[in-house]
């Protein structure tokens, strides 16, 4: 690549001109030749660019999943098929299901670190049926806070999506405190979103 030089020579001045070309130099002291650096065109780094949008765009278009095959836990379990770590083993096909179709439940997971949340979907075992819940959460497993209030919903559908924000929390509760008659506390698949 060619270097293109600029030279700067003192010439013949008038006072005035002198004077302001001293005050410049004590200013900026410096004299000689300056090598210009070519610009790099904006087309060299399309790619790169590119490639950083889309990294953005897949994590915006799907978040990760905190929970996922964390240690879980419940308040009661069927054995040997319906544990508590099938609610959160990424597969739609197994759940959680509490051994009696008694109310309150709880299916509770580790998320191992603090961490900063976002929200959460559960997909229930019943599509068309009204789970009344809601989903707490934990630094210690010991004090916890209400993340959101399902109590008093009339939703029916399966999979039911959540957004909060709560920072700092390692432990997650879905605690279930209302059922339809003939429904036991049964989850799919639970999904806690953050970082």
């Amino acid at each position: 690549m060619q270097n293109i030089h600029h030279k700067f020579k003192r010439g013949v001045c008038s006072g005035a001109a002198q004077a302001a070309g001293q005050a410049a130099r004590r200013r900026f002291p410096f004299e000689g030749s300056f090598t210009k650096i070519p610009r790099m065109k904006l087309s060299a780094l399309a790619p790169a660019l590119a490639t950083v949008l889309i990294f953005f765009s897949l994590a915006a278009a799907d978040p990760q999943n905190l929970a996922l095959n964390k240690p879980a836990t419940a308040s009661s379990q069927q054995t040997p098929d319906h544990l508590a770590a099938k609610a959160n083993d990424g597969d739609p096909g197994t759940r959680w299901c509490a051994s009696t179709g008694d109310v309150p439940q709880w299916w509770q997971v580790d998320l191992q670190k603090p961490c900063d949340l976002s929200g959460a979907e559960i997909r229930w075992e019943m599509n068309g049926k009204n789970y009344q819940y809601g989903i707490e959460g934990s630094t210690d497993a010991i004090h916890w806070q209400t993340l959101s209030n399902q109590s008093d919903t009339t939703s029916t559908a399966q999979t039911q999506t959540l957004s909060f924000k709560a920072d700092g929390i390692r432990y997650v509760r879905v605690r279930i405190i209302g059922l339809p008659g003939g429904t036991w506390a049964s989850i799919d698949e639970v999904k806690i979103f953050g970082q």
